[in-house]
């Protein structure tokens, strides 16, 4: 550990399967006169309420998962990466 206190929270997903998501939205957009659409957004805020939460170091990057998140921590502060980003 590094001991760094401060952490950044996000959503515990695949990256690469949500931009396959995506991807797919927009090729049938075309085919289904954006139509689509609503049915991807609702996919998206379903998958996004059902997942959980999990903290991340700015110094290290490490990954903490299957604790409680306190309501304290904010998704990603670039202004706050930066600072760490020569220890990574």
């Amino acid at each position: 550990m590094c001991e760094c206190k401060q952490f950044w929270v996000q959503k515990d997903f695949n990256q690469a399967l949500g931009c396959f998501i995506m991807l797919i939205g927009i090729v049938l957009v075309p085919l289904t006169y954006g139509l689509s659409l609503p049915v991807f957004a609702l996919w998206d805020w379903l998958i996004y309420r059902r997942l959980p939460n999990y903290a991340v170091c700015y110094r290290c990057a490490s990954e903490f998962r299957g604790f409680v998140i306190p309501a304290r921590l904010k998704s990603f502060l670039h202004h706050i990466g930066l600072k760490y980003d020569r220890y990574r």
